[in-house]
């Protein structure tokens, strides 16, 4: 699979957003680099560490910036818990990475599939789910 580049279409129309989506897709990226260049699991692991710190702290970003939003509360309740599935995968693969369980259980394939994972997951989350929340502000 090719690494996913920025395009307008992903704009949320909120830039602080934006540019934190921005700086996950060049995580991302280089995530799909490494498998690509079939990169060793070890140096493969602080990146997935690095994401997964990113993703969090982009979680809690942009959660504060929904709470300020003019929408519905039920809208905002299942964005939250949108985050909150995601993070139970992110959770998961932290813990298998600081045990080192990724390396027994997963390998190569298993970061390919994550990759696969996370473009999708970040393409359907960004246009379908942050941008028309942000466009819908009143």
């Amino acid at each position: 699979m090719d690494k996913i580049e920025w395009s307008d279409i992903m704009n949320t129309g909120n830039v602080e957003v934006d540019q934190q989506h921005k700086q996950l897709l060049d995580i991302i990226n280089k995530i799909q680099e490494s498998i690509h260049n079939e990169t060793q699991i070890y140096e493969i692991e602080p990146i997935v560490l690095i994401l997964i710190e990113h993703m969090q702290f982009h979680f809690n970003t942009e959660e504060e910036i929904i709470k300020s939003l003019d929408i519905d509360e039920n809208i905002k309740e299942l964005h939250y818990k949108e985050h909150r599935e995601f993070e139970k995968h992110l959770n998961i693969l932290k813990h298998d990475i600081e045990n080192k369980e990724y390396r027994k259980v997963y390998a190569v394939e298993r970061f390919t599939e994550l990759f696969k994972y996370l473009i999708e997951w970040f393409v359907e989350h960004d246009l379908k789910s942050d941008k028309p929340m942000f466009l819908n502000d009143k």
